[in-house]
């Protein structure tokens, strides 16, 4: 972020480096930050946005400070996938109830889609019929969102979170796929990297 590295110590903080010298600049504890499961992404030149425990949280790249935080109910940050900034939407995949699309103006939960069951539980403190997305969405130059899940498919949705169509695996998919050429590479948890056309994900 600019001349700012941002990391994080889990169970601690989110923390600030100046990139070139190393010096902390700032750090914060908020509970709601401090568990660090999840990757941070800028939303814009002076802002983050976090999404973690239970909360979506923007915070001021200058100082660390949150500007906002909407806690939502019911839904589990713990993911280790990095949001999507689209314009005043976020894509924020979930570790209990897929991605969801938070309006960044709004503050609140705007929308979403809902994968599958979890084949693996690797999210922390989920169980049961989690639906967890591990990796990173991508976005297509469509404007579409390719999502990796855990149920072992890839998707391709729409900017408001329409099914497009779907690419069964058949094995979790924890790592964002790559698209080159109108060709779409991922890899899964079985060992394979699987190469597939994006006229693949029509319905």
């Amino acid at each position: 972020a600019g001349d700012k590295l941002i990391v994080s110590s889990h169970w601690d903080a989110l923390i600030a480096l100046d990139k070139n010298t190393g010096k902390e600049l700032w750090k914060n504890k908020d509970g709601d930050i401090r568990f660090r499961s999840s990757t941070p992404a800028m939303l814009d030149d002076n802002t983050l946005i976090v999404a973690d425990s239970g909360a979506v949280m923007l915070v001021d790249l200058g100082s660390g400070n949150i500007k906002t935080k909407y806690s939502a109910d019911g839904y589990n940050f713990s993911s280790s996938g990095q949001p999507l900034c689209l314009g005043k939407t976020a894509v924020i995949p979930t570790a209990n109830k897929g991605v969801v699309f938070y309006d960044t103006e709004s503050g609140e939960i705007s929308g979403g889609f809902m994968t599958g069951k979890s084949i693996i539980y690797t999210a922390p403190y989920t169980s049961g019929s989690s639906a967890t997305v591990e990796a990173s969405p991508v976005l297509l130059d469509d404007g579409s969102v390719l999502i990796g899940a855990s149920d072992g498919k890839l998707y391709r949705i729409s900017s408001v979170g329409e099914l497009i169509g779907a690419v069964d695996a058949g094995a979790p998919i924890f790592g964002s796929p790559a698209v080159s050429g109108g060709n779409v590479y991922f890899s899964d948890f079985s060992g394979r990297v699987t190469c597939v056309s994006l006229d693949k994900f029509d319905k």
